[in-house]
């Protein structure tokens, strides 16, 4: 995906939250020690996905931003300092702001969590409540965060969320340079229905649609063709050890590995909760619409993955990029000799890059919380392969 796109995502994002910064100085709310916005971007994660539940990595970020902006409208209405995102909440004075965060996030994700991690969900949220005293500053801030996720679930009700929308090849197998899902025609590749959600700052996901792939005739095709298929191939003798562990870094699911490292940045930092809950709503809703806009070029151009692309190379008209390279064999027999089930991961939709662009569409909100992002973001378990 173009860096415009997402940039302009970024920006939009950035606008619809209101003026930056942190907290005002002086607020009348001190800040309670424990970052209950970082603690339940951390609790709703394996609500949202897990090994046992799993979720596709759109619908992740898009249901754990729907989180996050509840949770800020809560912590705005109690903190201030910044605009709201949907809409202004009425806050007695003294409301706990870790209860309407709690609750926030909780009504939000158990909106459209799947129902086996409801239990889950019910348990934690339980658990949290029981560790803040009764009375009436808990319950004016349950008040606020049922209400901002309230909001949020209306604001969001006809998104295009729960849609299904089938994926049909134009053919079997489909045209030279068209996309065949992993396992073939008549099977649905991932996040399909996400290309046409509705994103979450401007209306139209086809707005940002970046222009039309190079074409096999283009010099630029037969140099991404050959370098996909000398580094990409199973016994490659030119990719680095390195270079391996790189794919299988980011093989790790997105939704996972960034959560996880943006509840670190703000963790390290030492980010309060109001801050926390702002830089977790930018960033998010950055990565939402991005991801939204990158999926509804892919399944608008619906271009194949070398996985196809190299093994019926000599149907591109182009006879350039199967030519041998010195050391090398021809494409076709690279891949007809490999094994089926090959070591390096899958792209389970069209090419187009989305994993580039996370990097991209996550550090304005990063900058804006006054910090790089942490160098230790490998996973804390074992990579998936």
């Amino acid at each position: 995906m173009k860096r415009c796109m997402v940039m302009l995502a970024l920006i939009a994002s950035i606008a619809g939250l209101g003026a930056c910064g942190g907290s005002p100085a002086g607020s009348a709310h001190p800040e309670p020690a424990r970052n209950a916005a970082a603690e339940w971007a951390s609790i709703v994660q394996p609500a949202i996905h897990r090994a046992s539940a799993p979720r596709s990595p759109a619908s992740s970020f898009v249901l754990h931003t729907m989180a996050q902006l509840a949770v800020y409208d809560a912590v705005i209405a109690i903190e201030g300092g910044h605009q709201p995102y949907h809409r202004a909440i009425e806050a007695p004075a003294g409301a706990d702001v870790r209860a309407a965060v709690a609750t926030a996030a909780y009504r939000t994700v158990r909106g459209r969590a799947t129902p086996s991690q409801l239990a889950y969900l019910d348990e934690r949220y339980n658990a949290y409540l029981k560790g803040i005293p009764d009375g009436q500053a808990k319950t004016d801030g349950i008040a606020i965060g049922e209400s901002a996720a309230a909001g949020i679930l209306a604001l969001r009700a006809h998104d295009g969320f729960t849609n299904t929308v089938p994926y049909r090849c134009s053919a079997s197998p489909p045209a030279a340079g068209e996309f065949e899902p992993n396992d073939g025609c008549g099977t649905e590749p991932v996040d399909a229905a996400f290309a046409r959600v509705t994103p979450f700052t401007f209306p139209d996901p086809s707005q940002f649609r970046p222009d039309d792939p190079d074409p096999f005739s283009s010099d630029q095709w037969v140099k991404d063709f050959n370098e996909v298929k000398t580094y990409g191939r199973v016994d490659s003798s030119v990719r680095t050890t390195e270079q391996t562990d790189v794919v299988y870094f980011w093989a790790e699911h997105p939704y996972v590995h960034w959560n996880r490292n943006l509840i670190n940045l703000a963790v390290s930092r030492d980010l309060g909760t109001s801050d926390t809950a702002r830089l977790f709503a930018m960033a998010y809703t950055a990565t939402s619409d991005a991801a939204i806009a990158g999926l509804e070029a892919k399944y608008f151009y619906r271009v194949w993955r070398p996985r196809t692309a190299i093994p019926r190379a000599a149907e591109d008209g182009n006879p350039r990029p199967i030519l041998i390279q010195p050391g090398l064999r021809s494409s076709r027999s690279i891949i007809r000799s490999a094994p089926r089930g090959t070591p390096l991961p899958q792209p389970p939709s069209p090419r187009r890059s989305q994993r580039s662009s996370a990097p991209t569409r996550w550090s304005g909100p990063s900058r804006r919380a006054r910090t790089p992002f942490p160098n230790s973001c490998r996973p804390s378990g074992p990579i998936p392969t």
